[in-house]
Order: structure tokens, then sequence, then C-alpha cells
């Protein structure tokens, strides 16, 4: 199902909704969705040096993350 027919079920299936909690919740998951999110310059940047590392390709798959994680902190995964 591609975007638009799932975006036209929603509604289809919100305009047949009742349940007055549930609607409350869906709109407070809108909202907070929506909002408006400051960064500060130290977050700005540390995005912006993530994704420098990611164009210059200094990334790792998560199996390399694990594999490392696990021979750095082998108690961690020994218990």
């Amino acid at each position: 199902m591609d975007i638009q027919a799932e975006k036209l079920d929603i509604i289809h299936w919100l305009s047949t909704l009742d349940d007055r909690r549930l609607i409350s919740q869906l709109v407070s998951l809108k909202n907070s969705t929506t909002q408006n999110i400051q960064l500060s310059a130290e977050e700005k940047e540390a995005i912006d040096i993530a994704l420098e590392s990611v164009e210059d390709g200094r990334v790792l798959t998560h199996e390399e993350v694990m594999s490392k994680t696990k021979n750095k902190y082998p108690n961690l995964y020994n218990r």
C-alpha cells in the first residue's frame, strides 16, 4: 500500500472513531511531532560533525559496532 492509500485509510478510520481517549492520544501525538524543536549550538555542531563523518565514509555497520563492543566489554555479554 502506498503512502497516499495509507493516509486515506487512516482518514477513513478516524472518521468512524468514537473513542474520545484514543482521539485525545492521537491529538497529543500530532502536537508532539509537529512542534518546532530547538537545538543548542553544541547539538547542531555535533549533528554537523556526524553528517560529515557519514559523507566521508567514517561509519560502522551495526554488526561491526556489536563486535567491537563485545570485544571491549565481554563482561556485559556473559551474564
